[in-house]
């Protein structure tokens, strides 16, 4: 009968200097991810961003609702000018509106 027992070398002993230095350069490994300091700085943009984009958007709102009631002002001017232009010399002091 052959023997078939497993010959297993002991585990080196390694401690947590080894554990962390990468085996080719000796140095601690290069984390990968995003630090903190990374993340706040990047929420402050975005926020700054978005804030910017929500002021220029209510600012073209107002400008847009001001246009229009410019246009309305100008609408009934000129219908009014229009009546005026239609009658007659002799009715334009008793028109009065």
């Amino acid at each position: 009968m052959v023997d078939q027992r497993v010959i297993r070398a002991p585990m080196p002993i390694l401690t947590l200097a080894d554990a962390l230095e990468s085996p080719s350069t000796g140095t601690a490994p290069r984390q990968s991810g995003v630090s903190l300091v990374e993340l706040l700085t990047g929420m402050v943009i975005a926020v700054l961003l978005i804030g910017g984009a929500m002021t220029g958007v209510a600012q073209h709102q107002a400008q847009r609702r001001m246009h229009g009631e410019l246009i309305l002002a100008m609408s009934a001017c000129r219908n009014t000018l229009e009546t005026l232009r239609d009658a007659d010399m002799a009715t334009l002091p008793t028109l009065n509106g």
